[in-house]
């Protein structure tokens, strides 16, 4: 689960400084919201973040349920 959360902690980031540049061209599209919204980068990253934490959670509490020695017979 570690290294999902790690993965997307790096996406998130780099996401972030690149979308800083990006504003200029989706400067029309943003209704409501300032080009450099320090609350909207993070509120993104936090709902990234928490999308793939609950991805990297689902399967490795699977594999918590499975009996090694079983697995390994099969």
């Amino acid at each position: 689960m570690v290294g999902g959360l790690v993965l997307a902690a790096a996406g998130g980031s780099l996401g972030a400084i690149m979308a800083v540049p990006a504003t200029d061209l989706i400067q029309t599209m943003l209704y409501g919201v300032a080009e450099r919204d320090p609350w909207t980068y993070a509120g993104a990253v936090l709902f990234l973040l928490l999308v793939a934490g609950t991805a990297s959670l689902l399967p490795a509490r699977r594999l918590l349920r499975l009996d090694p020695a079983a697995t390994l017979r099969g």
